[in-house]
């Protein structure tokens, strides 16, 4: 827990009245972008390149849902990511909903 940045776990204190829940998963670029999709950026940290103009996404702090559901995302390697979900205890069983979906199995019993 403490790859997650005070500020980070701060807002959601000063949001929710209360300290979040905490589930660490390890992931992969394809699955970080599935859950960005479509997701409210509330801080990032970017670090652009020496001798380029890209710039690229170290980590960021994603609202999943309004009423208790946050992600911080912080980039490891190109496909190596680390992800914390912040939650309240009661969005519990929506947390661990997202996180299987992230990590479904094809027929084989291989991630996909």
């Amino acid at each position: 827990m403490n790859q997650i940045p005070k500020n980070c776990l701060d807002k959601f204190i000063t949001i929710y009245k209360n300290f979040p829940s905490i589930i660490e998963l390890t992931t992969n670029k394809e699955n970080v972008e599935k859950i960005m999709k479509n997701r409210t950026t509330l801080w990032s940290y970017k670090k652009i390149i020496d001798g380029t103009i890209d710039i690229i996404d170290e980590k960021n702090l994603l609202e999943i849902d309004g009423n208790g559901i946050y992600v911080y995302i912080e980039k490891k390697s190109d496909d190596d990511f680390l992800l914390y979900f912040l939650f309240l205890q009661n969005y519990f069983s929506n947390v661990n909903f997202i996180i299987s979906k992230l990590i479904k199995t094809n027929n084989n019993g291989i991630k996909q």
